[in-house]
């Protein structure tokens, strides 16, 4: 018998209650209920008021099945098993999942000692020693050699009954300080990525992942943690709300491997597709049937590697952004010069049918077509009588103006205008299209000359001139 059946008084009529083995075993009450009735076991007693009352031998076995089924036995094939050979299967599979300690490991009588401060209940004693360890050996391989291993033998140890729960809980307590402070002496964060670390509501061990949170923050990650048993749609605002490329989540050996697999499917098609998900510890499904699109580590060593990974696949990102930007803006700026453009071919209609209007008094009001502008410019009599103050260099300059604007208005024209490229000599239909197209524009002309200042710049600039 042993030292825990003996504290609780196996033999001298100790029994519990139905909530109680609830909450000792992880086992529903109506599971309890069902296996009664379909197995025959449990097989509690009733006290006066007809409530069920567990006796503790019986909490133990149930403590046992519960082990094996989270290790992926059905019920129906374990649930007749004797005791004995329920505690020898629990053993074979906690031998294959516990990492194993050779007497020449530098780190075995630490371990041991470890383990002898927890069963003596000296709290301050196991602190002390393990802050120690963290100062001599560094964050990163105290929690390799040290926490990792540590934390795998204290679970053996709850698991084969060797140590009760309240101790397994100072234990756990004494790490987590110990990891805290250490975390919090790392200097801050200094490049991506945003680590979002929490576990599922049905998990609400968070050693493995404040183990995690360490090695990360080593590594420099900006790492938030929301704690233990956080549901999957906070879990998705969260990574929201603080922009988290990845989010971590630990699975004890005691997870239920559907609420495991099913709650990270969920939770996959929840994030955003550009967020990763990891996922460690020492749950057996993630090693047999580890999900597509979720990176499953199977120690924390592997988490180096997969930053420099994670760092590369960043940088290529980065790399690619900064070229669809330069061609973004390469884009606008030709955007822009296009706008200008049609300022300056604006401009120049706009001034050329100035010049008309002042030749053709007696249409004041009244517009010309595209095609009687352009011919118009193009008649040397036409234009010879409107700047006859100029002499001749100046009027050859006019004229040259004059087919610049011809050929700029063209070249518009044709531009915008591909398909209807015989309406350059449809009378009027040009000229509409080409102001409904600059009108859609609208370009700022703060550095070109309006129509009536461009003329009274060449009358200035011809004052000189003799007329002939």
């Amino acid at each position: 018998m042993n030292e825990r059946a003996e504290v609780l008084g196996v033999g001298s009529g100790v029994q519990l209650s139905i909530s109680a083995v609830e909450r000792d075993t992880g086992l529903s009450k109506d599971t309890l209920r069902v296996w009664e009735r379909r197995y025959g076991f449990p097989n509690p007693v009733r006290d006066a008021l007809g409530e069920r009352l567990y006796p503790v031998e019986q909490v133990e076995r149930l403590r046992l099945i519960r082990r094996l089924m989270d290790a992926g036995h059905r019920p129906g094939k374990i649930m007749r098993m004797k005791p004995e050979q329920l505690q020898m299967l629990a053993d074979q599979i906690r031998s294959a999942s516990t990492p194993r300690l050779d007497e020449t490991h530098p780190m075995r009588d630490d371990l041991a000692g470890y383990m002898a401060l927890i069963k003596r209940h000296q709290v301050e004693d196991l602190r002390r020693a393990l802050s120690q360890a963290a100062l001599r050996l560094g964050l990163d391989r105290f929690v390799r050699e040290v926490a990792a291993p540590l934390n795998a033998l204290v679970g053996d140890a709850w698991a084969r009954n060797q140590f009760e729960i309240f101790e397994e809980h100072l234990y756990t307590e004494s790490m987590q300080v110990v990891l805290r402070n250490a975390i919090s002496n790392i200097p801050g964060p200094g490049r991506s990525p945003r680590v979002l670390l929490t576990t599922f509501p049905q998990e609400p061990h968070g050693l493995g992942l404040l183990m995690a949170e360490a090695m990360l923050a080593l590594e420099g990650c900006r790492c938030l943690s929301l704690g233990v048993q956080t549901p999957i749609y906070d879990i998705t605002l969260a990574a929201q709300a603080q922009r988290a490329d990845i989010v971590a989540l630990s699975f004890s050996a005691s997870m239920n491997p559907n609420h495991v697999l099913d709650g990270l499917a969920e939770l996959r098609a929840k994030l955003a597709a550009n967020v990763a998900i990891w996922a460690g510890g020492q749950c057996p499904i993630l090693a047999r049937r580890p999900p597509s699109d979720v990176r499953v580590f199977s120690d924390l060593a592997g988490i180096h590697t997969a930053l420099d990974e994670w760092r590369a696949r960043y940088e290529q990102l980065e790399v690619e952004t900064a070229r669809l930007r330069a061609e973004r803006d390469a884009a606008w700026a030709e955007a822009a010069e296009l706008q200008a453009l049609f300022g300056l071919q604006r401009t120049r209609m706009d001034a050329a049918r100035a010049l008309w209007q002042e030749a053709h008094p007696e249409k004041e009001n009244v517009w010309p077509d595209l095609g009687d502008l352009l011919a118009w410019l193009m008649q040397e009599r036409a234009v010879a009588k409107t700047f006859s103050r100029l002499d001749r260099a100046a009027l050859a300059a006019a004229q040259a103006e004059a087919a610049r604007a011809v050929e700029a208005l063209r070249t518009v024209v044709t531009a915008v205008l591909p398909h209807e490229e015989d309406t350059w000599t449809m009378e009027g239909s040009a000229l509409r299209h080409v102001h409904r197209v600059l009108d859609q524009y609208e370009p700022t002309l703060d550095n070109q000359p309006s129509a009536p200042d461009w003329l009274a710049q060449q009358r200035a600039e011809a004052d000189g001139g003799e007329e002939w």
